[in-house]
């Protein structure tokens, strides 16, 4: 389980609002552009909010990637893991210099638990990445 911290609960009810210096420092990672972040078919259940930036969602198919979508400041990926006990479904890459939250599976657990906010976001920002991508078939 993780520990529940007063900077924790703050980011729970107030998202960015609620950041400090010493949470942004414990929890942020900075990627360059065109950077590899997840790789599909990887096993991890940590969860990335993008602070600033910008990625695109990828497969790969045979040598390339196929760009499915692209996300950028506030929203959520590496959710799924979270939910499932599976391997990452897609590759995530920098489309700019980009600066992450990272969270634990536990941790993002204690966040849905602190404000339900976050669920209504993580299904809302799911259910537009299915239309997405059914738009491109």
């Amino acid at each position: 389980m993780a520990k529940i911290t007063e900077d924790l609960i703050k980011f729970g009810f107030e998202g960015e609002g609620g950041l400090t210096e010493e949470f942004i420092k414990r929890y942020s990672l900075s990627f360059p552009k065109n950077k590899i972040v997840i790789q599909e078919g990887e096993r991890s259940s940590d969860v990335y909010y993008i602070l600033e930036g910008a990625v695109y969602v990828a497969k790969k198919l045979h040598d390339t990637f196929k760009i499915l979508t692209f996300l950028d400041k506030g929203d959520i990926f590496g959710e799924m893991g979270v939910f499932e006990e599976t391997t990452r479904s897609a590759t995530i890459i920098t489309k700019t210099d980009s600066t992450f939250l990272k969270f634990t599976k536990d941790e993002f657990i204690e966040i849905l638990k602190i404000h339900p906010r976050w669920i209504d976001k993580i299904i809302t920002d799911m259910s537009e990445r299915i239309v997405q991508m059914l738009q491109k078939l």
